[in-house]
């Protein structure tokens, strides 16, 4: 058994079930039994990975969501279910329990790809199944005339050769979505996948996908709404641009066969494009409109309430109003005085049915007068009942609420925010045209979702863009990134012990090793200071102390979990010097701080050789000439940065036969009781550098440059880092 569910079955299992899921998107399958199958399948897929995959702390987060999901459904039905409007309304618990829960599906199809990690590479194959499939079978149906109008449920009428031949062609008759349900719903998915294939493309350029291609330009341009013919072309026009641009900041080679290819589709899919069913569309609705116009023009205004049922029927088709609205969904003798203040409106704005159903929801909602119901909505059945908005994130917020919208919708933005984020802080390996294409791809679905609607409360397309959305993620969280360097300084990734160990065995060898903190503070101070950059790359010993460093390691992928406080990797560098009898000099602080360190130390490390101290308002000849005196083996410099670090880079010569040597910062006043250091809870939850802002606010000027970093690190990425050179010493003339 265990073996059926390892996760290579499960991915081929999940990727042949996605594939053959598009079948149940044609008309005669489209029902709620269907979708019941797909929701049944997706949960078990679910709950196995789950069970067998999950860890503690996914669990725990599940765990938290549907204890916010369940808190927030019980308020919803109850919300819904006390609905007081004095207009009839159809509503059931059991049809709203039933979209909450198909609406979770892009939670489990997010999970299940990212716990097996499907990749771009093993999803294409099926996808292009999927592609082939859908577009063309639209394109075979459009040539023999069979299939359904992309309007309707009406057989086409004519084929795609008769554009060019006919002049009394019916944007409705020439339109087709072969033997598909819902035509919005199957251009989304293609529009979701096209970006993917022309990736493919553009890194293969196989024969087979661009005729691929050709059908998919074709199947749209037969679909023939706004959404189908002008979304390729968008999508055409930006992967020539994401490629061009890659050439030009990221100096990649132009794939001219690409580049040709885009263009020739360009101009074809144009050409086509004026004689498509879209035109036809256009020029049938501007010219209702204009008559329209004319005839309100001619005719005079009478009070509606004295107008027969016919002359009433005349008035609503003069505004373009579809008879449907006020005749069957919200029914003009329910509420009058709605329709009268529509009637007042352009025919331009009445023959948006958007604006309808939005007004006649908004009305409903408005007449129950519940402050509540923006919260937590009226109910999906209760507006799918009196008429469907095709609107995706307007419908959820009437139906499910504003919070009920943000639990069951924001996964979509939150992932894809985050993987756009992901490639923003890693240009140099994330920002690839097949990233981009990615970003493409769901970003066009999510906003077709508003402009067509029935695209995010549909499994036909959440199954689809749930899995892309979880592609997406496991492709950019694959750490790529062997540089080990932020914002240019070089990061080792041992652990505090490693480091320990290291060090150990280059005393051992009499070698001299010089050991820098990185942090935000000093990573500012010296980040166009190539020189010093490079002085500190020369060391193996960078200890990444602060937060800051840790957050900005985990953006660019660097393999860095751990903080090392400066302030610890100077107890053990003491500890390991009494234990080997290596002598220590302590130079910085006031007046008296050195030697209060010294004692400290002595009382802690008995038999610690602390060989001299100087505080560190003497000048640097002094300084130097007493410290070559005392021949100490560890040489603590404690100046604050950025003057200690310079003061051991301009120094590190005469310094030779040091073996160690740190800059520590304020770890003398800590270490001497001057300055407490921030108590162990706020030290475990990484805040101990507010804590010391609060104690010193002197130090509030110096972490404004923390502001600089978080830029820096998002914005600025080392393969663009092309710094000025400076001598060591600029950095004081910019202080």
């Amino acid at each position: 058994m265990n073996k059926i569910l390892d996760k290579s079955n499960l991915i081929k299992a999940v990727l042949v079930l996605y594939t053959l899921s598009i079948i149940l998107d044609l008309h005669i399958f489209y029902n709620s039994i269907s979708t019941l199958i797909r929701l049944g399948i997706i949960s078990i897929i679910f709950l196995i990975i789950f069970i067998k995959y999950s860890n503690k702390k996914e669990r725990n987060l599940f765990l938290i969501y549907f204890f916010f999901l369940f808190v927030y459904s019980i308020a919803h039905f109850i919300n819904a279910s006390n609905f007081t409007n004095k207009i009839p309304t159809i509503y059931s618990n059991l049809d709203e329990v039933l979209y909450i829960y198909k609406m979770i599906m892009n939670i489990f199809i997010i999970y299940i790809v990212y716990k097996l990690n499907i990749n771009l590479k093993q999803f294409m194959k099926y996808m292009k199944i999927s592609l082939w499939f859908i577009c063309g079978s639209i394109v075979l149906c459009n040539l023999f005339k069979l299939g359904y109008s992309t309007y309707s449920f009406k057989p086409i009428e004519a084929n795609i050769f008769s554009w060019f031949t006919s002049k009394d062609n019916s944007f409705t008759g020439i339109s087709g979505k072969g033997y598909f349900h819902l035509g919005n719903q199957i251009i989304a998915i293609i529009l979701l996948y096209y970006p993917l294939l022309l990736n493919e493309i553009k890194d293969y350029f196989k024969k087979t996908d661009i005729i691929l291609s050709i059908v998919v330009l074709l199947s749209m341009l037969i679909l023939g709404n706004r959404l189908s013919t002008v979304g390729p072309l968008i999508i055409i026009l930006l992967s020539l641009l994401i490629h061009l641009f890659l050439v030009f900041i990221k100096r990649e080679k132009l794939n001219t066969k690409f580049f040709t290819l885009v263009l020739i589709s360009i101009i074809i899919y144009n050409i086509f494009l004026f004689y498509s069913p879209l035109i036809e569309r256009t020029n049938y609705r501007d010219n209702k409109i204009t008559n329209s116009i004319n005839n309100l023009e001619n005719n005079s205004k009478d009070n509606l309430t004295e107008k027969k049922n016919e002359v009433l029927t005349d008035q609503f088709n003069s505004k373009l109003i579809n008879l449907n609205f006020p005749l069957k969904y919200y029914k003009y003798e329910n509420d009058p005085e709605f329709w009268e203040n529509m009637l007042t409106k352009s025919p331009i704005e009445l023959s948006n049915t958007r604006y309808i159903e939005i007004s006649v929801i908004k009305r409903v909602k408005t007449l129950n007068n519940s402050s509540s119901d923006n919260w937590l909505g009226i109910g999906y059945d209760r507006v799918i009942n009196i008429f469907n908005i095709e609107r995706d994130y307007v419908m959820q917020y009437y139906s499910i609420g504003l919070i009920g919208t943000i639990l069951l919708l924001s996964i979509y933005f939150i992932v894809y925010i985050f993987s756009f984020f992901k490639v923003l802080v890693n240009l140099e390996i994330k920002l690839t045209f097949k990233n981009l294409m990615l970003l493409l791809s769901i970003g066009i679905f999510l906003l077709a979702a508003y402009f067509s609607g029935n695209l995010l409360n549909a499994i036909s397309t959440i199954l689809p863009l749930s899995f892309v959305l979880g592609i997406l993620y496991n492709e950019l969280r694959v750490k790529k990134n062997h540089n080990n360097k932020i914002l240019g300084f070089k990061i080792p990734l041992l652990s505090e012990d490693n480091l320990i160990n290291n060090l150990t065995k280059e005393v051992n060898n009499n070698k001299q090793v010089i050991i820098y903190n990185i942090n935000p503070i000093i990573m500012m101070n010296f980040y166009n200071n190539i020189n010093i950059k490079k002085e500190f790359n020369l060391s193996n010993y960078n200890i990444p102390d602060g937060i800051g460093v840790i957050y900005a390691s985990k953006m660019k992928d660097i393999n860095l979990t751990t903080r090392i406080a400066g302030i610890d990797f100077f107890g053990n560098i003491c500890k390991l010097s009494r234990d080997k009898k290596l002598k220590i000099y302590l130079y910085g602080g006031k007046k008296g701080i050195a030697e209060k360190v010294k004692k400290v130390l002595e009382d802690k490390y008995p038999r610690i050789l602390i060989k001299g101290t100087l505080n560190g308002y003497v000048n640097n000849e002094e300084a130097i000439k007493k410290i070559k005196a005392a021949k100490p083996d560890v040489l603590f410099v404690a100046l604050g940065t950025p003057l200690q670090e310079e003061f051991i880079i301009n120094n590190k010569k005469q310094f030779s036969k040091i073996k160690i040597i740190m800059p520590v910062g304020g770890t003398f006043d800590v270490v001497s009781g001057k300055v407490n250091r921030a108590p162990s809870r706020i030290i475990k939850l990484n805040l101990e550098w507010i804590y010391r802002m609060v104690m010193e606010p002197t130090r509030i000027k110096i972490n404004l440059n923390i502001i600089k970093y978080v830029f820096l690190v998002i914005f600025k990425n080392d393969c663009y880092n092309e710094e000025t050179k400076f001598d060591i010493n600029d950095s004081k003339n910019n202080r």
